[in-house]
């Protein structure tokens, strides 16, 4: 992740792990959601 962080402040990721953190992103929201109710 140290290279996928543009100035540290801007998240860019490199293309090819691109939909592996999208998925793991969206992993994260959906227990988020389950864990408020």
């Amino acid at each position: 992740m140290y290279t996928d962080f543009e100035n540290f402040r801007v998240f860019k990721p490199a293309p090819q792990p691109e939909q592996s953190v999208n998925a793991v992103f969206d992993q994260v929201i959906a227990w988020g959601g389950a864990l408020e109710t």
